[in-house]
């Protein structure tokens, strides 16, 4: 893997959010071709260009009112990684507990920037002095609209969730092609759910932007008494197939890999994705065969290049979990992380409770719901089934 970071490897965005306008406007003109409701897609599309032009407006103002930004310094960061559903989320909830963790949340993702936040925090506030009304109403709205995902995985604007969503607001994700049904049935867009796929200087383009936001986060973290060192955790499983990438625009990370069965993950990721479709379109019943073969090739990739790469690492750089042991011993499970990778503080600053929006139960699934087959899987993925006994 490679050592330090290299030209191009460690610029920054500093003026300019560097949107995806190509694949942005590819993506639209498949939607407006396939779709039987061209003012949805109208509709979707000022929502995103409306949320372009707050944060641009934002990180400009970053430049003028925080121009030191770019001298913050990070440690690690921590890095967890593996197949969606393999108990990522349980795990990133219970480190950034930690009170010198530093973890992203969904609305620090979306809107990044630092003078962005000090809006929200004086509208917060300004709002808690008052009775708290306009809180009210957004967790309101939220538990109408998100809470039927509770179930499965809680969504909330202030809970801690994967960095994906700092690639989503540049258009820089393959979420961006899979947040639609109609997008992910068009092979076309294939391209842009592979990471290795891309050129290496949209590569870096992406890289740049998630380390940008990754500094103005800690820039905005006050600072510790203790004089400890603010570390980043961030769970992303599509960081599974960016190793190499990441190492280079972060020489120091450290990963945690957590590995559970391929025949549980993959469906029970087909069926979060298929209840986040639902919120926008009730209409949909099944997911196609297309729609199911396109996650299940991500799926595959995801396995394929975690335990490739991940060999690579030393033994001080990774750590590997099994989601069996996650969840019959968080605690143990914590003080492995801490003692294998040398983190800074204690795992007793954390504590073993864990709650239930952290940890949902009740959510059934089954290959057979998605038409998959089980020597199909095993096949594809023999090397995983073979290295860990599944």
């Amino acid at each position: 893997a490679p050592a330090m970071t290299t030209s191009g490897w460690d610029e920054l965005p500093r003026w300019f959010v560097p949107f995806g306008w190509r694949e942005f406007w590819r993506k639209q003109a498949y939607l407006l071709r396939d779709t039987k409701s061209p003012l949805r897609v109208s509709a979707q599309v000022a929502v995103r260009l409306a949320l372009l032009g707050v944060n641009q407006t934002a990180w400009t103002l970053d430049q003028f009112a925080f121009p030191r930004w770019d001298q913050t310094e990070l440690f690690g960061p921590v890095f967890i990684i593996g197949h969606q559903r393999s108990g990522t989320t349980l795990l990133h909830r219970a480190l950034a507990r930690d009170p010198n963790a530093c973890a992203l949340a969904m609305h620090e993702m979306v809107l990044p920037a630092i003078s962005a936040h000090r809006v929200i925090r004086a509208i917060a506030r300004w709002d808690s002095r008052h009775g708290g009304r306009i809180r009210g109403r957004i967790d309101r709205l939220q538990d109408r609209f998100l809470g039927r995902l509770d179930h499965i995985h809680r969504i909330r604007l202030d809970s801690i969730e994967e960095d994906e969503f700092v690639f989503w607001s540049a258009f820089r994700s393959g979420m961006c092609v899979n947040d639609n049904p109609a997008s992910v049935s068009r092979r076309e867009l294939d391209y842009f759910r592979d990471f290795r796929s891309w050129s290496e200087r949209e590569q870096q383009i992406a890289l740049a932007w998630y380390r940008a936001c990754l500094l103005k986060r800690v820039n905005r973290e006050p600072s510790r008494e203790s004089g400890a060192p603010v570390w980043i955790v961030a769970k992303n499983p599509a960081f599974s197939q960016r190793i190499p990438q990441l190492l280079r625009v972060f020489p120091g990370a450290k990963f945690i890999l957590l590995v559970r069965n391929p025949l549980e993950t993959i469906p029970s990721r087909l069926s979060l994705i298929r209840e986040i479709w639902r919120l926008g379109y009730p209409e949909l019943e099944r997911m196609s065969l297309a729609q199911v073969a396109t996650i299940v090739d991500d799926s595959v990739r995801t396995y394929t290049y975690a335990q490739r790469d991940c060999a690579l690492l030393r033994p001080d750089q990774l750590v590997e979990i099994r989601y069996h042991d996650l969840k019959s011993d968080l605690g143990a499970t914590i003080e492995k992380v801490y003692s294998q990778l040398t983190l800074p503080g204690s795992p007793s600053d954390i504590g073993n409770s864990i709650g239930e929006a952290d940890s949902p139960g009740h959510h059934h699934y089954s290959l057979a719901d998605f038409d998959l087959s089980e020597t199909d899987l095993r096949a594809r993925l023999a090397a995983v089934f073979d290295a860990y006994g599944f």
